[in-house]
């Protein structure tokens, strides 16, 4: 068992220090490792207690966990076969979808929590360290590097010095944001989950149903629960109360094929909120830090990349800051470009599955997903006397200063520059899509 805590000294030094102990964290400080000049520590805020949901691995990926060390342990943990999972999207009734990653052959559904403790002991079994419930707090950029302040569970400080930084510390993190880079945020998607018991005529098979406010997941865990989660944006979530334990239990009983999997509990629990939004990372390239995971770009669950994403770009960070280190950043600039490919990739693939529903086409959640910019750039847009002034496509504050920069006519590439300018987070295709809607077009 990981220990509770591993207490830092007052001052210490390291080459690499990795924030965030999930898959992409841990993968990256055991591809490190395996240059035995370099000293590693994960800092990792929780202690790998936390229940989280099963994920698909599939036969593709031994080569690369044996690479990691930790295929003969996992095998040990016999982890519950999947072969396939059944989906309600596009029409009411459930189709037989092909296995996780169906082109790799077998699969099957882990266990997460044991998962990623197992990773976390493979760190320190090969000689990096594991700092857990350690909270980092400010990160100073110094001429060799960093200087991070963190703070223990016993609410202990500890100064650390380091050469190099890998964000893993997931979507949300600021870590890479405060260095300089942005992250472009394509969504609100927010995962509600509860576990539950599995009902007892209820099989192994994992099941996706869609709705008008999102879309159900259903996932076996090897413990015998299910865990059931809703997928729904943040504005849907506040509006219909989905987030508190009648509204969410009130929309379960009216899917079709996701309650027969559970049995309903006696006291109703609050679900679960985790941010499972879709971003990428631009990063700062003049900063000794380089993002893995969900940090360097996050994918919306029904892409069921998450695990194999994580422990890919955390191998390939690792590498990465191998180069750097030794004064080369072209293996750096190579990762980041090919991050950027493979969100553009995911991008199109994401929206191609979005618009397989077409059941509730003018609802928010859907028209969100599926619409398409027609607006072309020199197209003059103006919002004198425009009966609009909210959007679905960005927020409120952003929708006012659109109005703003719109009162005088003006060429709409010109307002896309300018609010990119302001916001270079937003995406361009949010914009577009908030001018058709928001403004006059033509005038």
């Amino acid at each position: 068992m990981m220990n509770a805590a591993l207490p830092l000294e007052p001052a210490a030094y390291f080459d690499v220090v990795v924030i965030g102990g999930g898959p992409a964290g841990t993968a990256a400080a055991l591809t490190l490792l395996k240059q035995p000049a370099l000293s590693i520590l994960v800092l990792e805020r929780g202690d790998y207690q936390q229940e989280k949901v099963a994920e698909a691995i599939s036969a593709g990926m031994c080569d690369l966990l044996q690479y990691l060390g930790v295929w003969e342990p996992l095998c040990q943990q016999q982890p519950l076969s999947l072969w396939g999972q059944q989906s309600a999207w596009g029409h009411p009734w459930l189709d037989d979808d092909a296995p996780h990653f169906g082109q790799f052959g077998h699969s099957w559904h882990i266990n997460r929590r044991a998962f990623d403790l197992l990773m976390a002991e493979q760190v320190k079994a090969s000689g990096g360290q594991v700092s857990t419930r350690s909270q980092l707090r400010q990160a100073h950029r110094t001429v060799n590097g960093w200087q991070l302040q963190v703070t223990d569970k016993d609410n202990r400080d500890s100064t650390i010095a380091c050469r190099y930084l890998i964000d893993a510390a997931g979507r949300t993190s600021p870590w890479s944001l405060l260095a300089g880079a942005n992250r472009v945020r394509y969504d609100n998607l927010l995962s509600l989950s509860n576990w539950l018991p599995k009902h007892p005529d209820a099989d192994d098979t994992a099941r996706v149903e869609s709705n008008e406010w999102g879309w159900w997941s259903a996932v076996p865990q090897s413990d015998g629960r299910t865990v059931v989660s809703l997928m729904s944006d943040m504005e849907l979530v506040r509006k219909h109360r989905l987030a508190s334990p009648q509204g969410w239990f009130a929309l379960l009983a009216q899917s079709r094929h996701i309650a027969a999997q559970v049995e309903r509990p006696p006291i109703l629990p609050t679900p679960r909120a985790k941010p499972a939004f879709s971003a990428l990372l631009r990063p700062a390239m003049d900063a000794p830090i380089v993002a893995a995971g969900d940090a360097a770009a996050a994918h919306d669950p029904v892409a069921e990349s998450g695990l194999s994403h994580a422990l890919c770009t955390g191998v390939q960070a690792a590498r990465a800051v191998v180069e750097s280190l030794g004064g080369s950043n072209k293996f750096l600039w190579a990762y980041h470009d090919s991050l950027a490919r493979e969100f553009s990739h995911y991008l199109r693939s994401h929206g191609q599955l979005y618009q397989a529903e077409q059941r509730w086409a003018g609802a928010d959640f859907w028209r969100f997903r599926t619409t398409q910019p027609s607006l072309s750039p020199g197209t003059i847009v103006s919002s004198a006397q425009s009966p609009t002034k909210a959007s679905i496509f960005v927020p409120g504050m952003v929708a006012r200063r659109l109005l703003e920069l719109a009162k005088v006519p003006k060429p709409a590439a010109r307002i896309v520059a300018g609010l990119r300018e302001e916001m270079p987070d937003l995406p361009v295709e949010r914009i577009l899509l908030a001018m058709e809607e928001l403004l006059l077009v033509g005038r």
